[in-house]
């Protein structure tokens, strides 16, 4: 979700979003004591990911958990 956010807060400054969304990530991962590196790139992908994933919008964020839960 914070990298939607990001995405769609920055609109085209597409660097800033991907160094917010990334650096937000983390900081939001350490404060609930839940660091899990691959939700970094999560949201990192939401922002460079391409159209299709931003066409997603919020979608894009439960894609992932969903389908990992269901293979878990």
């Amino acid at each position: 979700m914070i990298g939607v956010v990001c995405f769609r807060g920055c609109g085209e400054t597409i660097w800033l979003a991907a160094a917010l969304a990334a650096s937000m990530a983390v900081a939001v991962m350490l404060v609930t004591k839940t660091v899990h590196p691959p939700g970094g790139a999560t949201a990192l992908i939401a922002v460079i990911g391409g159209e299709k994933i931003h066409q997603l919008g919020f979608l894009y964020s439960l894609i992932p958990v969903a389908s990992g839960r269901l293979f878990l």
